[in-house]
């Protein structure tokens, strides 16, 4: 047997055994999770659910296809449901959206979004609905948003989440607290 189907021989068990000890420790276990960023079927419902459901979507649609919508552009009525749920002010608005008043005041002319302001809505919906999860509740969720964070260096949630580099660092602050991990 040549050496390296001997060394293959011996130490592939360990090698395996080291591996599946790896994979199954829970920080292992957040950094796929953290990586998958909360975006399978249930966390895609809640989504849905932040951004109005099917009353926003339409009432004949019987499961909204949330990639499908993102690349037409997602309903206006979904935007206000968020909105309306976040409570959000026209200055909160701006910021989190980077679209003007007179932009805003355009969509009542339209049915939909267009694309960009879609995946940054999308994006609010997503850590809401990951915050939700969490802490076990709306309005807890809602409250978490808007509390500066020393983590952010002062800022709430809601104001780091108007970036897509903001949006992952608080779904990651999301998934230390769910995993009890400190930082």
């Amino acid at each position: 047997m040549p050496l390296t189907s001997t060394y293959r021989a011996r130490h592939q068990g360990s090698e395996l055994a080291g591996l599946a000890s790896m994979t199954s420790s829970p920080l292992w276990q957040m950094s796929i999770e953290c990586m998958s960023s909360g975006t399978g079927p249930a966390m895609e419902a809640e989504i849905i659910r932040a951004l109005g459901g099917r009353r926003a979507f339409g009432a004949g649609s019987r499961q909204v296809d949330l990639l499908a919508e993102l690349e037409r552009g997602i309903p206006v009525k979904a935007y206000g449901a968020l909105a309306k749920v976040l409570g959000l002010t026209p200055a909160e608005e701006d910021q989190l959206l980077q679209v003007s008043l007179r932009t805003r005041m355009r969509w009542r002319q339209r049915s939909r979004l267009d694309p960009a302001t879609s995946d940054r809505v999308v994006r609010t919906a997503r850590i809401l609905a990951l915050a939700t999860d969490v802490l076990e509740n709306q309005a807890h969720a809602i409250g978490w948003l808007r509390e500066p964070i020393d983590a952010l260096n002062g800022r709430t949630p809601l104001q780091a989440i108007s970036s897509d580099f903001g949006a992952e660092r608080v779904a990651n602050l999301l998934y230390q607290m769910e995993y009890g991990v400190y930082s």
